[in-house]
């Protein structure tokens, strides 16, 4: 389960996602100190295709930081 994880995880979440709505992500952080949530403004369910740059740019300095 999402929340039990204790690697390092980073959730990209469309803060308009039809499917999956962005208080889950929000509750799941809240819950796990081991995510990171990135919200994407504007954004349903498909953040490295809406909002391509913003994305890579969150995973390339969650990566960085690790």
């Amino acid at each position: 389960m999402l929340t039990q994880t204790t690697v390092p995880t980073l959730l990209v979440w469309g803060r308009q996602d039809p499917m999956f709505p962005f208080t889950l992500g929000e509750r799941a952080a809240a819950r796990n100190p081991s995510i990171t949530l990135h919200a994407l403004d504007a954004c349903g369910h498909v953040p490295p295709l809406e909002h391509r740059d913003e994305f890579d740019r969150a995973v390339l300095e969650f990566l960085e930081r690790r």
